[in-house]
């Protein structure tokens, strides 16, 4: 029997397709008979995610251990019996095969199925039961790991999230397995933690096995498939994800989950591979990568822990894109770390270091005049030019305000600049370069500028408590340089917004065009001129056009103007609809908003609310484009209303007459904006963009053609109105089409869409398609009314069958349903209608017809004096 061994590791290619990786390392060796050395660079080479050499031998232990492969006289892998059964049937014909070899050459496979037989299992219990089964204490859970992904690879077991169960297969092999003599049920949860790609755990690192000029790094790395295929990803080389600054020998700590969990060494350069290669990632992508040496630590490095430490000056000395913040860790999946915290994490955790720095630093806030100098004018300079000479004496030779702070700077002290005018905000970062020395003559400091920043004002500043003491505020800024607190210099550096991550940025760009929206019809409706409807909302929608859609009351417009956003919304350039109905009170407090009490002041102060509009264009998520489907446009006052945006609706920008802490902007957005001004919209939450891709669609009854008329021309050219009519219901000859109702299996029409939706309608339509279609005509004779009223007086008598005669059905489906739409009609259009329904083949009650309609219209009942 041979022997079975204790430890599995792992391949490359992904969690599930090492058997797959396993068949193309037996092709190889078929074709190649590769030394060792020859072995390993093919790894490297096919494997991009593999780039340590040793790592990359180590996989022919695993084919020498299966039986799979033997060493000849030459020193070159061959083939064995069993080598060539596995490459002769691959993974997915004989699972079978692969799955015996595994289980006759290593412990803990089927104990694996025997435990999950008895219910499904976390990692870490199964690590429990292979102890308790076969007593290997292996330290960490990562045999266990490694099992369930072989087991996965299979197609036996399935993980989800932290959960494994056996799949149908599995449960068909465990079947054959005696049940296990212990409960797992009874069995204690592993208290190991879940491993890292990599050597067993270590706890204490010496930094010296490091090169000397190594550069530390933090990653916030979640992404369980990076770390499982030993490398970084990115989706591009903005500077919060940047690899390509990485170079081999870099040493990286790996967080997730609430703590400092691994670290390893960068193996490669950044190179670009396809998403194809990579797990959980669109295919169709080129992402970046760095390939990594993962080492996994224990104990884990809690945050609440090592956050404190790691924020304080001596150990954070000062270094910018740190990977702590003052409210926790920095949301960057690349922070920079010093080799203070590297050593602390690595080499001395939980032993904190002692104060690092003698004096430990100085933070100082420097007016930047713009009329003497500004710090923009030496961004983009390099060397001495990069720095400004701050005298300590002003034009008349007198020492500027707050003097001693110029003696206290020194070399490597941090300075915010504060521009005082026009903009009164804080706008860049320095470093004393040398402390209070003389120049030419002239007493002074060297300041060199470090970065800008953006979005810190005035007003941000003195609203926040922790800075009321602070003496630039107390002060009002009126003085040249002023000494911060280390917690005033945090506070006002936390106060600066995060740079847009590029999702956001990519995701606005895809809502600037609008793909082609294929236009259906929504079911239960039919229109008799389809085709040339669909097409004038293509091409409107195509055109840049909003859509005002017209029409009798009836005839299928809320309904196609929700479809038509429903299908937008399927496409990735629209999130979603609003739908709602206007209403003769709105103005521009209902459509756009206006200012509200502040609920967290109890009302002492106002603050600016969006409202329908605006609502369409941002929310406290962020951007977005949600179209805006307004029913019954006509009731409103249009110019009070929404006058306001009468130009955003042709695509211009437009600044409204409310703030917040910016005047509130509705920006229309080209099709081909840049970055720059996409980065700005996006971390701009006082701008409302509109693209490209928005529309607004409304309805509108013509009921009274005046109320059309009322809208003025600036607000009708900014739509296409598409008429949305009721179908002729005579043919040339003067005959009812009474096809129209009439239930057909082979032509389509108002009955086959209502039939779909509501099947018990076909006896009252196959009975009456005749009287109900002669109703209609007579009613559009001299008021147009759409297919939907036809549709519920159908829905009324079929309610009836049974109940009462037909007279009493039709009159009441003809008082309930038709007479209100004749309201505001003329009297004498209004006789004609009720004369020729009572003289048609309709049956009806003629008494109750007349009665009714004085009730309800007030028209006089004449029959008796004519």
């Amino acid at each position: 029997m041979p022997q079975k061994y204790d430890s599995i590791i792992t391949l490359p290619g992904g969690v599930e397709k090492y058997t797959e990786t396993l068949h193309r390392m037996l092709k190889f060796v078929d074709t190649e008979s590769p030394t060792l050395e020859e072995f390993a660079e093919w790894v490297l080479e096919t494997f991009s995610q593999m780039s340590s050499r040793d790592s990359a031998e180590d996989k022919s232990r695993l084919l020498r251990r299966m039986g799979a492969v033997t060493v000849d006289n030459e020193e070159r892998f061959q083939l064995t019996e069993l080598g060539n059964q596995l490459l002769n049937q691959p993974p997915q014909e004989n699972r079978e095969l692969y799955f015996e070899t595994l289980t006759g050459r290593y412990i803990g496979f089927k104990t694996i199925l025997q435990a999950l037989k008895q219910q499904p299992a976390s990692v870490e219990k199964l690590q429990t039961v292979l102890h308790a089964v076969h007593n290997e204490n292996w330290g960490s859970i990562y045999q266990a790991e490694h099992r369930v992904n072989w087991l996965r690879s299979l197609g036996i077991v399935e993980k989800d999230q932290e959960t494994v169960q056996l799949t149908r297969y599995g449960q068909e092999i465990a079947e054959e397995y005696p049940s296990l003599d212990v409960n797992i049920v009874d069995l204690p949860e592993s208290a190991i933690q879940a491993p890292t790609n990599g050597p067993d755990p270590q706890s204490n690192i010496d930094l010296d096995a490091f090169e000397d000029d190594v550069t530390y790094y933090w990653v916030n790395q979640s992404n369980a498939a990076e770390r499982e295929g030993s490398y970084l990803r990115s989706s591009d080389t903005y500077y919060t994800r940047d690899l390509t600054k990485l170079t081999p020998g870099d040493v990286l700590i790996h967080y997730w989950d609430g703590g400092v969990r691994a670290y390893s060494v960068v193996q490669s350069e950044a190179y670009e591979v396809s998403g194809e290669e990579l797990e959980g990632v669109d295919d169709e992508e080129t992402y970046w990568c760095v390939d990594i040496d993962l080492h996994s630590l224990e104990p884990i490095r809690d945050i609440e822990t090592i956050a404190p430490v790691l924020r304080r000056d001596d150990i954070k000395q000062g270094r910018e894109k740190y990977a702590i913040n003052a409210t926790g860790v920095q949301s960057w999946y690349l922070c920079n770390l010093t080799p203070a915290a590297a050593q602390y994490l690595l080499s001395t955790y939980p032993t904190q270091p002692g104060d690092t720095s003698p004096d430990g630093g100085r933070y100082f806030w420097v007016t930047a005049n713009p009329d003497i100098w500004a710090p923009e004018k030496i961004a983009d300079s390099d060397g001495e030019e990069g720095q400004v000479f701050f005298e300590a004496f002003n034009s008349q030779g007198n020492k500027r305000r707050i003097s001693e702070a110029f003696e206290r700077a020194t070399s490597g002290d941090e300075v915010v600049f504060y521009e005082s005018a026009p903009t009164q905000e804080i706008v860049a970062l320095g470093t004393v370069v040398q402390g209070l020395h003389e120049e030419d003559g002239t007493v002074g400091m060297t300041i060199a500028y470090d970065r800008a920043v953006n979005g810190i004002n005035w007003n941000d500043l003195t609203a926040v408590d922790d800075l009321e003491d602070s003496a630039p505020i107390r002060q009002n800024a009126r003085g040249s340089i002023f000494e911060l607190e280390q917690s005033e210099y945090e506070t006002i550096l936390a106060l600066e917004p995060e740079p847009p991550d590029r999702e956001d940025i990519e995701q606005l760009r895809e809502r600037l065009t609008l793909p082609s929206v294929s236009i259906s019809i929504p079911d239960g409706l039919y229109f008799d001129d389809e085709t040339r409807l669909t097409r004038e909302i293509e091409v409107a929608l195509e055109a840049g056009k909003h859509i005002i859609f017209t029409g009798p009351p009836g005839t299928g417009k809320t309904k196609l103007a929700t479809h038509v956003a429903t299908l937008a919304a399927r496409y990735d350039a629209v999130d979603d609809y609003r739908f709602t109905t206007a209403t003769a009170d709105w103005t521009a407090f209902d459509t756009i908003g206006g200012y509200v009490p502040n609920r967290d002041t109890h009302g002492q102060e106002l603050l600016f609310e969006p409202r329908l509009f605006l609502q369409c264009f941002r929310d406290a998520t962020g951007v977005k484009n949600e179209w805006l489907v307004i029913d019954e446009l006509n009731r409103a006052d249009i110019d009070k209303a929404i006058g306001q945006l009468f130009s955003v609706l042709s695509g211009d920008s437009t600044e409204l007459p409310y703030e917040r802490d910016a005047p509130i902007e509705v920006k229309s957005l080209a099709a081909d904006a840049d970055d720059d001004v996409l980065e700005t919209i996006v971390s701009s939450p006082d701008t409302f963009p509109v693209t490209p891709a928005w529309r607004l669609l409304a309805t509108m009854n013509t009921y009274d053609k005046a109320s059309l008329y009322e809208l003025s021309y600036a607000f009708m050219r900014r739509f296409a109105f598409i008429h949305v009519g009721v179908p002729v219901l005579k043919d040339d000859d003067g005959e009812l089409r009474t096809s129209l109702l009439a239930p057909s299996p082979d032509e389509p029409n108002y009955a086959s869409a209502w039939l779909d939706q509501s099947p018990g309608l076909e006896r009252p339509l196959s009975k009456w398609s005749t009287e109900l279609t002669e109703v209609w005509d007579r009613v559009n004779e001299e008021r147009a009314i759409g297919p939907a009223i036809v549709h519920d007086m159908v829905r009324y008598i079929a309610n009836y069958d049974g109940r009462a005669q037909p007279e009493e059905a039709f009159t009441s489906a003809l008082v309930t349903h038709v007479y209100p739409q004749l309201e505001g009609l003329r009297q004498e259009k209004q006789r004609t209608i009720i004369e020729g329904l009572c003289s048609s083949d309709v049956p009806v009650d003629t008494d109750r017809l007349w009665y009714q309609a004085s009730d309800f219209l007030g028209l006089p009942d004449t029959r008796d004096t004519e």
